[in-house]
């Protein structure tokens, strides 16, 4: 076939050269091995890799391309306002309408861009007339009610009007209308009745359902734990033996699968992670070989993160696994003896402390070297062998490299120059086209590359009143600064001062 001995020719010419990277700790821009061996998996991922190489080869020949690669913050914004305002015909997501309007409040929070209340008119009013009140008046609609035998009502969020309840939408749904974050926005959720309806959902395994006699997986237990925290109703009986539950649902490759004895993914290593956070059991975890697991997801040419082993990349995961990170390093400076800076920093980001609690023990080292780790002792009072094993071979090099265990420029690099729709949007590769959800997962992962957990901390207001000096660590953003996002809650995946409202508004509390 001349075509694909054309196409064949290509490959080959292509991995023989390397294309030289910025960084050096995932080493040159080098082509998946197959050794010698070609699969169908292996062919689509060399094909994938010669399309990269188009861009990334214009954008590496240019010295000083790293200086104008931009955020479309314009366009992805319009993008999202004018699906939030009418969306077309899309049938196959009819079941998913609160994801399309939380993917698309979140890419807007992330952007900077809050929707007016009904009397405040921004530049863009004139030609998009949707409010935050139309919103919350809309999610209303999708609360789905039931009885019970005793004449209790329960009842949770569904896909739409009439749909019903469900647990994805439920979380979608309650996420969306804290980023919008006004009281009539908190007071629209029932949250008596959802408690109820999550107490039905929990299984005899200590599980849950997504929906009454539903499927039962790894989703149910981080879309409830989510939503029980925010809301402030995660009572004993809604936790009870969960996280020995998520335990089991670590393979023997490392990461978390949707059951126990499933395969490893992940977007499901996510929800584990996260939900083990929520429960603070994250010891129950062997982290040394979900570290092995994770810290392989992200591909040395495209410079993304792929989803189980052997896949291809997508966007996506620039959050799904790139989150995971986060919580990886939260689990590392929880067991430290001795905090850093950079720990307060990240445990703060996470919102898992309150630094105004710890701000005495904050040592300001102005002259930090990001090459410095803390010594194995320190991370494993233990002396887990595995552990100090694991944290030797994973230093990083010196340079400006952020705090995460992956490559935070080259995900940049790959969000920014292949995934960005010249029209507004992200998308999961070069060759597809923008959608929502690749939208709000690429900015969301984006600012977890930008290492904007320090941007916040050198502008908290009680910091700098207690400590009389701003901090000295910087975001690691690619390009100019304007492409810095709003700092993010990964566990949650809304913006931190509206994590920090919904937890003040129905708990009384500024961190979980």
């Amino acid at each position: 076939n001349h075509s694909g001995a054309l196409k064949w020719c290509s490959i080959m010419s292509f991995k023989s050269k390397c294309i030289p990277s910025t960084k050096d700790c995932l080493g040159p821009r080098v082509p998946y091995p197959d050794d010698g061996f070609g699969t169908v998996t292996s062919h689509e991922q060399h094909e994938q890799e010669v399309q990269m190489a188009q861009f990334f080869n214009v954008y590496r020949q240019d010295p000083n391309s790293k200086n104008y690669v931009r955020l479309l913050k314009e366009r992805h914004i319009l993008y999202c306002l004018k699906g939030l305002e009418n969306l077309p015909g899309i049938t196959h997501l009819d079941c998913s309408r609160p994801w399309l309007c939380y993917w698309m409040l979140q890419s807007l929070d992330l952007l900077g861009v809050r929707l007016p209340e009904k009397e405040k008119d921004p530049e863009w009013a004139t030609i998009y007339k949707i409010r935050s009140s139309h919103v919350v008046d809309w999610l209303k609609r999708c609360f789905h009610r039931s009885t019970d035998e005793n004449g209790e009502v329960y009842g949770g969020y569904g896909g739409g009007p009439g749909q019903l309840a469900h647990l994805a939408p439920t979380y979608a749904a309650v996420n969306a209308l804290c980023i919008i974050g006004t009281q009539e926005a908190y007071e629209s959720i029932p949250r008596d009745e959802l408690l109820r309806w999550l107490l039905r959902l929990k299984t005899s395994e200590n599980s849950f359902q997504m929906h009454d006699n539903g499927e039962v997986d790894i989703r149910a237990i981080y879309t409830c734990m989510s939503t029980a925290c925010l809301l402030n109703i995660m009572t004993p009986e809604l936790t009870s033996g969960v996280s020995d539950y998520l335990a089991k649902c670590q393979t023997f490759e490392g990461g978390i699968a949707c059951e126990p004895f499933d395969e490893a993914h992940g977007g499901y290593t996510f929800c584990g992670l996260a939900a083990l956070t929520l429960l603070k059991g994250t010891h129950q975890i062997n982290f040394p070989l979900l570290m092995r697991w994770i810290t392989a997801r992200q591909k040395r040419l495209e410079g993304g993160f792929d989803g189980r082993t052997n896949k291809l990349v997508d966007s996506c995961y620039s959050f799904w696994v790139g989150a995971t990170y986060t919580f990886l390093m939260a689990h590392i400076c929880n067991n430290k003896a001795h905090k850093e800076f950079r720990d307060y920093a990240l445990l703060g980001s996470l919102q898992l402390l309150n630094l105004a609690d710890h701000v005495d023990e904050i040592e300001m080292d102005v002259e930090v070297d990001p090459s410095e780790e803390s010594q194995a002792g320190e991370i494993c009072p233990d002396g887990d062998e595995a552990w100090e094993e694991l944290v030797n071979t994973t230093q990083r090099m010196p340079g400006t490299r952020g705090d995460w265990f992956f490559d935070e420029i080259a995900l940049q690099e790959y969000t920014l120059i292949c995934c960005q729709n010249s029209k507004g949007g992200l998308k999961d590769k070069p060759e597809k086209g923008a959608d929502y959800y690749h939208t709000c997962y690429s900015l969301s992962g984006l600012e977890i590359a930008q290492n904007t957990h320090y941007a916040f901390m050198a502008t908290d207001p009680t910091v700098q009143a207690l400590k009389g000096e701003a901090l000295p660590r910087k975001t690691l953003t690619l390009g100019d600064k304007s492409n810095t996002l709003v700092s993010n809650n990964p566990i949650f995946n809304i913006t931190r001062a509206q994590v920090k409202s919904a937890l003040n508004y129905f708990g009384g509390r500024t961190h979980i």
